[in-house]
């Protein structure tokens, strides 16, 4: 089924298929940085929340024991030499580094933003994207919006409005799996970037992790994040770009057409019973028998409404637990009306009958292609779950298995259709598009490089001029370094690459560049083709210089984000400067910055 408003049509199989491959990154990602462990992490018998406690820091995750140790996971990486998260200073104290830190926190920025694109396309009808990024996990000078229903063990999250003097709430339930990926990053991942990050930034950065759910790389998420999260994700499930606004228009109509009245309750037999008592239901449920533990004006019958409207939310989005994706409301209709209507039709109506029918069996057939795949990923967990004790793996199988034998059912055999007429698809034609790669192709939003988005052309005068020597080709053929020149650089060269024995230079330009650069006697311009190893000039001296510091200015975004990749890697203490920040940490080996912040007014001060 396919949505169009304006310019726009959404096509709502391939939409499900984003929001599938969407959980099934997460999920990958979350057990990547979790080392594939859980940490002793179980769902308590018991998780009491009072929604209507406004006592500053009370918040779900800390009334019940999720994990045993809530630092396990950091105690972990401490562990894990390629991190190397730890080194030990000269006074024998153990001292955390920066670049290992601000790695972990941008794998665990890069999770966070996919999970608030989740909880926006999967709970319901989203309010507006201000108050959606704001949404708290713990009380602080406001109260918070994130709760926990005990006897569903769902996570509740809650727009909060005051008009005039009474608040108002719309809640949004979260369906359990994305229940389940919340708990175990908030339990587990949280804490950790809550420490890490009162390393890197102090008790600022550490009280935002601790009191808003959607922070990333120390920083609160922006309202242009989400603007641009949304329609990068629609542009890379259903390959097309749709906007927030329009995207919510779409989403009225769909639930028009899927959900429709059958997950409303009458509120004509509410208000009867309400008006026996002298009020309306509105004013029953606003200022009469507040129930304790709940939000006011939000009892635990108008409560259920709310959940029962997300429930089929989830249901439509194909995220409903041992359920396939909802079919349209009329075809449910005309599914049922079909079953009363007499065997025998004459006349004209025959062929239109026949229309009808030919859609309802279109879509049961994909319904049950969708129920085979669900009854089957459950089945073959468990059959795997003890052969198969690595997570990854599992997974792995499982999508591989499950995919093979439902295309192998679908291709069995040319089906005939009961009343002559072609169904919308090809059963010999599968689908191109994968639930789980969709999600991939997004590009990662980094907050640290605002400077690079300025819409501001470069112009000469914002480059000063070099003051530098310019090696000819006739320099670097006389180029003959020592022996013993020889040797210590090779030796850094293997520090630089320790896993490569047989490490040498590319040529001898590169080694003369680095020379040069060791050297600090002369400026120097180095021009080299793509891939020749330019970076190595200024990637290889920080192993041999501790107490300099190197600045790298970078023009290119991409390339800019690939040399920190690359130098976090090999352990280097590294920091991206902009314009908006007041300093560099003291232990940084290599500040990297766009052109744009090194013109800036802020880097001349």
């Amino acid at each position: 089924m396919k949505i169009t408003f304006k310019d726009h049509t959404l096509d709502v199989e391939l939409w499900r298929k984003g929001l599938t491959g969407l959980v099934d990154r997460i999920t990958r990602n979350l057990n990547e940085i979790c080392y594939h462990r859980d940490f002793g992490s179980k769902v308590p018998e018991r998780v009491p929340d009072d929604w209507s406690n406004t006592d500053r820091s009370y918040g779900w995750t800390e009334n019940a024991e999720f994990v045993p140790d809530k630092l396990g996971l950091l105690q972990h990486m401490l562990k894990d030499e390629e991190l190397q998260l730890a080194k030990v200073d000269r006074e024998g104290k153990l001292e955390l580094k920066s670049a290992a830190m601000w790695k972990f926190l941008d794998r665990s920025a890069t999770i966070n933003r996919d999970l608030a694109a989740l909880c926006f396309f999967v709970n319901g009808q989203n309010t507006r994207i201000s108050e959606f990024v704001e949404h708290k996990i713990r009380n602080s000078i406001r109260p918070r919006t994130c709760f926990y229903d005990d006897h569903t063990q769902c996570i509740w999250l809650v727009t909060r409005r005051l008009k005039t003097k009474q608040e108002t709430f719309v809640p949004l339930k979260c369906p359990p799996v994305v229940t389940e990926l919340m708990r175990k990053y908030l339990t587990i991942v949280r804490p950790v970037e809550e420490h890490l990050a009162f390393h890197v930034r102090g008790t600022e950065a550490r009280s935002l992790y601790q009191e808003f759910l959607f922070v990333q790389n120390c920083a609160l998420m922006q309202k242009q994040t989400m603007y641009n999260l949304i329609p990068d994700f629609l542009e890379s499930s259903i390959q097309e770009r749709i906007g927030i606004h329009d995207y919510r228009q779409i989403t009225v109509e769909m639930r028009r057409c899927f959900l429709g009245s059958e997950y409303e309750m009458e509120r004509e037999e509410l208000d009867t019973l309400a008006a026996q008592g002298g009020h309306s239901e509105i004013t029953a449920q606003t200022r009469y028998a507040s129930e304790v533990g709940h939000l006011p004006g939000l009892p635990s019958e108008l409560l259920l409404r709310f959940g029962r409207s997300s429930e089929g939310w989830w249901h439509l989005a194909g995220l409903k637990r041992d359920s396939p994706p909802l079919l349209p409301l009329r075809t449910r209709q005309e599914q049922r009306n079909v079953s009363k209507q007499p065997s025998e039709t004459t006349g004209s109506k025959v062929g239109e009958q026949a229309s009808i029918k030919s859609q309802d069996l279109v879509a049961i057939m994909q319904n049950m292609f969708l129920t085979m795949e669900t009854s089957l990923l459950g089945k073959m967990k468990e059959m795997l779950s003890k052969s198969l004790p690595d997570p990854a793996r599992l997974e792995s199988k499982i999508k591989e298995m499950v995919t093979t034998a439902i295309d192998e059912f679908r291709h069995q055999k040319d089906i005939t259709h009961p009343f002559g007429t072609t169904p919308p698809f090809s059963a010999s034609e599968p689908s191109s598009v994968a639930g789980n790669e969709t999600f991939d192709q997004i590009e990662e939003l980094d907050p640290y490089e605002e400077d690079i988005y300025e819409d501001r052309p470069i112009t000469a005068e914002m480059i000063p001029p070099p003051l530098v020597t310019i090696e000819t080709q006739a320099a670097i053929a006389e180029y003959h370094p020592t022996t013993e020149t020889k040797d210590y650089l090779h030796h850094l060269l293997r520090r630089h690459f320790p896993g490569k024995a047989d490490v040498t230079f590319k040529s001898s330009m590169q080694m003369q560049a680095v020379d040069l650069a060791l050297s600090r006697e002369e400026n120097f311009v180095l021009v080299m083709p793509t891939g020749s190893g330019k970076s190595l000039v200024f990637t290889l001296p920080p192993f041999n210089e501790e107490s300099f510091r190197t600045y790298v200015v970078t023009p290119n975004k991409a390339l800019l984000n690939d040399h920190i990749e690359r130098c976090r890697k090999i352990g280097l203490d590294i920091f991206h400067w902009t314009a908006k920040d007041k300093g560099v940490p003291e232990e940084t080996q290599i500040v990297f910055m766009a052109l744009e912040s090194a013109t800036s007014q802020t880097f001349r001060e």
